[in-house]
């Protein structure tokens, strides 16, 4: 994130993230769909893992101190229903 920036690691990781669950729709059979399989989880597991942590230091960075609790709150509430359904 320090050396390409904030907006462009999120942009980039948010866009990829979205990419990654329409490799499934390829996979052939034997050892190429296992290695596509593979190569599918781990983008969308790497893009994720950047995406979520950048997301959440940009969305605490931008909120009044005041509020974090309140925020932080209603993210994990929201996040719960939203699993849920």
């Amino acid at each position: 994130m320090a050396r390409y920036g904030r907006h462009r690691v999120l942009r980039t990781t948010g866009a990829l993230r979205a990419c990654w669950p329409l490799g499934p729709a390829f996979v052939p059979p034997g050892i190429p769909g296992m290695a596509l399989v593979i190569t599918v989880q781990f983008g969308l597991v790497a893009c994720c893992g950047l995406f979520d942590p950048v997301l959440a230091t940009y969305r605490l960075t931008h909120v009044d101190p005041g509020r974090l609790a309140r925020t932080q709150a209603a993210w994990a509430i929201s996040s719960s229903v939203t699993i849920a359904a």
